[in-house]
Parts: structure tokens; sequence; C-alpha cells
């Protein structure tokens, strides 16, 4: 093409364009064609042509033009249309299963048009439609030897998207950070040539899930700080998936279990606290753990497995790696003496107080407690 006829075309484009933006479809198509008819392979036009033949309502024409402008685009970061016929043949052939996605899109997008509704631009599904596009994944493997006939049983059963969404544990800030990931895209090249402004925060979410974009927090930090926020809220339902939404990336990850039991323990949950806590040390042997376990017992009233707690975090008989510190080990043996002494084991709870006074005379809380064992036995004379 010489450079006459690439003006004539681009002076042809801007015109259809201009066209287009005033709503006047059925003239822009017009021009489009006029382009398509020299050079069927500009991406761009086929794009535009395929757009304005959906605001018109004509889908199957629309249709056919987005899909050249797919398999025309110069950045080919998405599959061609003869790469997917060549998959499918190949699968058919070779009996092989096959997820059709693109198929499955375009049924659950308007008009058959995939779009906004399951991408947020041309190449990245949004959260609905990396769902439907598991979905899809599925279906292409029921019909495959990967699955068993039980397996393939079980996946005839009907699971709500919600409930789907609900077992992966992805909160409110993991969908922000996607929502801010993208923004960020969509307002650079080649989307826009304008400055990109960084937004400025409204709530806590946005808060945390612009330091995760930025690089200032790792993902699990970027879930503590957010239950921290919800904490200060009182919102505890909202602070225990966080903690949860960890767990379920980070399954071998001990922390985020330890940081779980704190909470239940705090509302009083002490059963359900108990097994977080021991979840933890299946994974790694804390003594600082066995010390907030003893607590949690303590709370509970279960004062001889607190005892047993508190002597195994002091001792670090369990293997532990992390011993602990001086303060902890005055706090386990405090909470040891009021273990001792709720169970009516005075004598016993005496001993301890008088070496934890041994070691720190001034242990205010320790000499409040024997002061008490003291006057209850001269009570009992």
């Amino acid at each position: 093409m010489n450079d006459q006829k690439k003006k004539e075309i681009e002076s042809l484009l801007e015109s259809a364009i201009a066209l287009q933006q005033k709503n006047e479809f059925v003239q822009a198509i017009d021009r489009y064609q006029q382009i398509i008819a020299v050079d069927s392979g500009w991406a761009i036009a086929q794009f535009h042509l395929g757009k304005c033949y959906e605001q018109i309502g004509k889908y199957d024409s629309a249709f056919i033009a987005l899909c050249k402008a797919r398999d025309f685009d110069g950045l080919r970061f998405r599959a061609s249309g003869e790469v997917n016929t060549i998959l499918r043949r190949i699968a058919s052939s070779n009996k092989l299963s096959i997820a059709d996605v693109e198929s499955t899109f375009r049924v659950h997008s308007p008009n058959k048009i995939i779009g906004s509704s399951l991408l947020w631009e041309h190449v990245h599904p949004t959260f609905t439609g990396y769902v439907l596009l598991a979905k899809s994944w599925l279906e292409g493997l029921k019909t495959s030897s990967a699955f068993t006939v039980e397996d393939k049983k079980l996946s005839q059963q009907f699971i709500p998207d919600s409930l789907l969404v609900e077992k992966l544990k992805i909160t409110s800030l993991d969908l922000e950070i996607g929502v801010m990931t993208m923004n960020g895209l969509l307002r650079r090249w080649p989307f826009t040539n304008d400055p990109y402004e960084e937004a400025i925060p409204k709530n806590n979410i946005q808060q945390v899930a612009q330091k995760f974009v930025k690089g200032k927090l790792r993902w699990s930090e970027a879930h503590y700080e957010m239950a921290e926020a919800y904490l200060n809220e009182k919102d505890i339902f909202n602070a225990l998936n966080e903690y949860e939404s960890v767990i379920a990336m980070a399954p071998m990850d001990p922390l985020p279990f330890i940081l779980k039991g704190d909470l239940l323990s705090a509302v009083q949950e002490y059963e359900e606290a108990e097994k977080t806590y021991f979840q933890s040390l299946s994974l790694q042997e804390n003594s600082v753990t066995r010390l907030k376990l003893g607590i949690n017992y303590l709370k509970g009233q279960l004062y001889d497995k607190a005892i047993e707690q508190f002597s195994q975090a002091i001792s670090g008989a369990n293997g532990s790696k992390i011993p602990l510190s001086s303060t902890q080990v005055d706090d386990a043996q405090f909470y040891s003496a009021v273990a001792l002494f709720k169970s009516g084991k005075i004598d016993e709870a005496e001993i301890v107080l008088n070496e934890l006074l041994q070691q720190n005379s001034n242990n205010e809380r320790a000499i409040r407690l024997s002061q008490e064992i003291q006057s209850l036995s001269r009570l009992k004379k």
C-alpha cells in the first residue's frame, strides 16, 4: 500500500470513528466497509465495524467482524479462530476431551457477544469470568479419563456459584486487588495515552489493596492487616474470613492458624480455638502456641489441660524451635499458678508463685495472687 492510499484509509477511519461517536452507526458501517474493501486485515476497522453492528442489533455480523478483529490483531495475546479450529479438530479426531471456553462464554454473554460482562479488556476475565472458566474446564474433565465413575456422579450435583466462591475463601480484599490491578492496566498504553492518576482510597479495603498493588505488603500481610481493620470495627466474621483466606492458600503455614485461634479464643469460642491451635502445632511445634493454648484452656476452665500446656511451653519438651521470651516464661508460670489455684491445688500454686517471685520480686500480679492464697489459707484455719 502506497503512502497516498494509506492516508486515504486513515482519513476514512477518522471520519468513521467520528460518526460512530455521534451514534450514526449505519453511516459509520459504510465507512468501515470501504476501509476493509481496500485492506480487510485492518483489525481496528473490523473491531469498530463489529461494535457498530452490535449497536444496531446485527449480532451475527457483529460476531464475525469482532472475530476478524481478534484474528488480525498485531498483538497476538489471544489464540486466533484458526488455532481454536485446529484444536477442536484434533480433539475430535483423537477422541480427546476439550473445554470449549469460547463457546461457554458466548452462551453466557448478552447476544452471544463476549464483552465486559466476562472480560476486563480483551484478555483477562473478570471474577465472574474466572468462575465460568473453571466450570467450563470441569465440563471438559467430565468426559475425560481423568474422572472416575464416582467423580462423574459427584460432578452431576448442582452447586450454586455462591457456594463455590465461599469454598474458595475469596474476600472483598481479593476482589478489590483485582479491580485495582486491572484499573491500573487499563489506564496505561495501549488503552489510553492520558496520564495515569492514582485513585485516592475511600475505605479500609481500598487502602490495604493499594498497599499490596504497590508492593508494600505481601499477599498474606495484606489479609492480616485487613483482619486488624475489621477487628477495630468489631467485625469478627470478616476478620475470621481474612485468616481463613490465607489458610486456604497457604495450608502449611502455621501463622494464620495461630491468628485465627487467638481471635476464636478472644470471642470465647474455646473449642474451635483449641482445634485451630492444634492445627498450627501439627505444622510446627511452638512454645508460644502452647502458651496460647494453655490460656485458652484456662479461660474455658479446663485447668488440668491448661497446666499441661503451660508446662510444655516452659520446658519446650516437644522440641519447639521457638522458645519463650523471659516475659512469656513469667506469663506461663503465673497462669500455671492460677490454673493450679482454680483447680484446688493450693500448695502447688504457692510453689510456682514462690519460684516466680524469686526470679522477679516485683511481679505485682504474682504478689496479689500469693496474698489472696495466703488470705484464704488463714480463713480456713
